[in-house]
């Protein structure tokens, strides 16, 4: 009997879930985004901007979905270090539905009222995503701490064609052998301070592609939690699934397929030529 992690039927849907507009610190205003991510393939983008949650539901069609969200920082209080030196947590909320109002928040940077928020976020209909950990200067002692979340940024697009080493898949296992149950997104991030077409552009970098029912608010929001999804840099996963104790994987076009387990179990599939 086949168990189907990502399902044998939908429609893929390419998302951007970590956005920011001319409605915060990014240089493109929302119908501009919409325009340039359909261009690319995208189906949704979470407009996620700073410490802002707006309704964007006028950008709806029937090929484009977006969902409505912000970004919330909590960044640590210490008068004597710079800016640039100081920890902070960034958690994107993305409303599941889209009459949502913001949550108030407590900006104390300790793991118990993170917890806090992310709770209430929770409670209050959010799916919560963590972000960005290299460029918050968050590493195991912070992170391990945090619980509740429904996923994490796996690769954040834009602060990693900026060089900051933002393919966070030890992050990612950390919290899994802590018995976190999380699921890993890709993102961009972008703000646009570049041309679209320039190579150090924040857009178009890393994505998740969402396996949902049809192109609406709740079955992808319904998506999102039940974890069909999957995050990309290039690669596509057309099949997923276990079947008599093997995983079954099938692909685009792939130079490589890891697998990877909590203990020293590996298997690799290579690329013929």
């Amino acid at each position: 009997m086949k168990k189907f992690i990502l399902p044998e039927t939908g429609v893929d849907l390419k998302a951007n879930l970590h956005c920011h507009s001319t409605l915060s610190d990014g240089k493109l205003t929302p119908e501009q985004l919409k325009e340039a991510y359909k261009a690319h393939g995208y189906a949704i983008i979470a407009y996620t901007d700073h410490n802002k949650l707006i309704d964007h539901q006028d950008l709806n069609d029937d090929s484009f979905l977006a969902l409505n969200g912000y970004e919330i920082d909590i960044t640590e209080d210490t008068p004597d270090v710079a800016w640039v030196d100081k920890r902070t947590c960034h958690i994107c909320l993305v409303a599941k539905t889209p009459d949502k109002a913001p949550i108030e928040l407590d900006r104390i940077y300790t793991p118990e009222n993170i917890n806090a928020v992310i709770s209430r976020a929770k409670d209050a209909g959010f799916y919560v995503t963590y972000n960005h950990p290299t460029w918050s200067l968050e590493s195991y002692p912070e992170y391990s701490q945090y619980e509740g979340m429904d996923a994490m940024e796996i690769c954040n697009g834009g602060c990693l064609i900026v060089a900051y080493d933002e393919y966070n898949c030890h992050a990612y296992d950390d919290m899994l052998k802590l018995g976190r149950r999380v699921f890993c997104i890709g993102t961009d991030d972008n703000h646009n301070g570049r041309s679209l077409t320039d190579p150090l552009s924040s857009s178009f970098v890393s994505w998740t592609v969402i396996r949902a029912e049809k192109l609406d608010y709740a079955s992808v929001i319904e998506a999102l939690e039940k974890g069909y999804f999957y995050a990309s840099n290039g690669p596509e996963i057309k099949e997923l699934y276990v079947e008599d104790g093997f995983v079954h994987v099938k692909t685009s076009d792939a130079h490589i397929i890891n697998y990877i387990t909590a203990g020293r179990h590996r298997e690799v599939v290579g690329a013929h030529y």
